[in-house]
C-alpha cells in the first residue's frame, strides 16, 4: 500500500487594500533560512518525511502573478496567498515584499516580523490579515534605449518590462 504524508508546511497570508492589485509577493527568512530550491526528502517505512535543503537552496520564495490579483478591500474579504515551505523555524521572523499597482502606479509594501515563527510539516500557519498600502516606486528614466533594453533583459525579474532592484 502507498501511504501519502506531506513533507512541507504552509503559510497563509491574507492581504487587503482598496484599489490594490498584486503582481508578486516575496517571502524571505531574516536569518538566511533555506526555504526554496533543490532538496532531498527522505522517509523510512512507517516514519515521517524529512526535508534537507541542498547547497544551492535560497532564503526566498516568490509568487509571481502573471495577471495582477486585485485584493479585497477589507479584512473580511481579504485575498489569500499560500506558500508551501519545508519545515523551518524563522529564528528572527521573516520579511514579506508585496509588489503591485495602486491608482495605476507601481508600488511596494514591505512587512517584517521579528518573532520566531515555526513552519511544521503538514500544518497551515495562518497569519493575521494585512492591510496593504503600496509605497510608490521611484522609476529611473532612461535616455539611452540600448542601455534600457540591456537592463530590462538582465534585471527584469518579474517580467513587467522594468529592471528591478537587485539585492546583495
Amino acid at each position: 500500500s502507498l501511504e501519502f504524508k506531506n513533507a512541507c508546511g504552509y503559510l497563509r497570508l491574507k492581504l487587503y487594500g482598496e484599489g490594490v492589485s498584486v503582481t508578486s509577493i516575496t517571502l524571505e527568512g531574516k536569518n538566511g533560512e533555506k526555504i526554496a530550491g533543490a532538496a532531498t526528502i527522505a522517509q523510512a517505512i512507517g516514519g515521517l518525511p524529512t526535508v534537507t535543503m541542498g547547497n544551492g537552496a535560497t532564503s526566498k520564495i516568490k509568487i509571481n502573478c502573471p495577471t495582477p490579483v486585485t485584493l479585497g478591500s477589507s479584512a473580511e474579504d481579504a485575498t489569500e496567498f499560500n506558500f508551501v515551505i519545508p519545515p523551518v523555524t524563522f529564528t528572527n521572523g521573516f520579511k514579506i515584499t508585496i509588489d503591485g499597482t495602486s491608482g495605476g502606479k507601481r508600488g511596494r509594501k514591505v512587512k517584517s516580523t521579528s518573532a520566531n515563527i515555526q513552519i511544521e510539516r503538514n500544518v497551515r500557519r495562518n497569519m493575521a490579515a494585512l492591510s496593504v498600502a503600496l509605497e510608490p516606486l521611484e522609476l529611473v528614466e532612461f535616455e539611452d534605449e540600448t542601455f534600457k533594453a540591456y537592463c530590462v533583459a538582465n534585471f527584469d525579474t518579474d517580467g513587467d518590462g522594468v529592471a528591478d532592484e537587485t539585492s546583495g
